[in-house]
């Protein structure tokens, strides 16, 4: 069976995340944290809708 993919999208900055919700980091592949801001909307971003939001690929950096 394949290994799943999880694409989590997140309002908060990674340092605005707890200790337990850091443990979930572990079982996610991509993460794009930053709450959405309606005066930074770009609908040309790829997965994001405001420039001020951040892709993460956490499982590249444990490869």
């Amino acid at each position: 069976m394949p290994r799943q993919r999880y694409l989590v999208m997140d309002g908060l900055q990674l340092l605005e995340l707890n200790a337990q919700q850091r443990q979930v980091l572990d079982h996610i592949d991509v993460l794009i944290n930053g709450k959405f801001e309606q005066d930074k909307a770009d609908p040309s971003l790829l997965w994001r809708g405001s420039s001020n939001q951040f892709i993460h690929r956490l499982a590249a950096s444990r490869a």
